[in-house]
């Protein structure tokens, strides 16, 4: 075997091990797959009603035209004879009894194609139905998966913001708060200090310029 297929046929293997495997973990995944196989299955019956109708279209023709047959070779019967052609007369009515036992056995083909694809076409229907049917519980499932993911992010969300994580949050910033509070307070003392102080240091200095 060619290298490259070798390495194609491993790789591909491998491949669609993975696929199972996530699938095995996926419920939602596997009913995916089933539903897409079920899907083939129908498009699978549909081509086969479809060959079905050809057929009993194919069993009509040919019993019109045995049925047609019949009419003509009668009428050569009755030309045969009256030309006194015997042999001729004995071959038509011959094929005229072949080609009339061939329209019987023929319509009753015909008949029995078309009650065939009639039950084939009600039970395409019910697989249609039963599909559908699946689809929505498909989407039930899908809603009910969902649900319970958003609940369980929601469940350990306020399970996060119910323990004592938050609140240190809260109490450290509270904390930072107040020491900013404390630095601005103790600026502006210290500010207005110095403004004070400086006044005083003018109103001085301008007194013992007077003096």
């Amino acid at each position: 075997m060619n290298l490259f297929v070798r390495i194609k046929d491993v790789v591909s293997a491998d491949l669609h091990k993975v696929i199972d495997d996530r699938e095995k973990k996926n419920p939602t995944a596997m009913l995916n797959q089933f539903l897409r196989n079920c899907e083939a299955e129908v498009r699978k019956v549909e081509g086969l009603i479809k060959r079905q109708g050809e057929l009993k279209a194919k069993f009509y023709e040919e019993k019109d035209h045995a049925a047609y047959m019949v009419k003509k070779r009668r009428s050569q019967i009755e030309i045969a004879t009256r030309a006194g052609e015997e042999d001729l007369a004995r071959r038509a009515h011959e094929e005229s009894l072949y080609y009339k036992e061939q329209a019987v056995k023929l319509g009753d083909l015909y008949t029995k194609a078309e009650k065939d694809e009639y039950d084939l076409q009600n039970q395409l229907q019910d697989m249609r139905n039963k599909l559908k049917e699946m689809k929505n519980r498909r989407y039930e499932l899908m809603s009910r998966e969902n649900v319970a993911h958003a609940s369980k992010r929601m469940t350990d969300s306020m399970s996060g913001l119910s323990d004592e994580g938050p609140s240190s949050y809260f109490d450290d910033a509270n904390k930072q708060i107040e020491r900013l509070e404390e630095m601005v307070q103790e600026e502006y003392e210290r500010t207005s200090f110095d403004m004070r102080m400086a006044h005083l240091e003018r109103e001085f200095a301008l007194k013992d310029k007077a003096e």
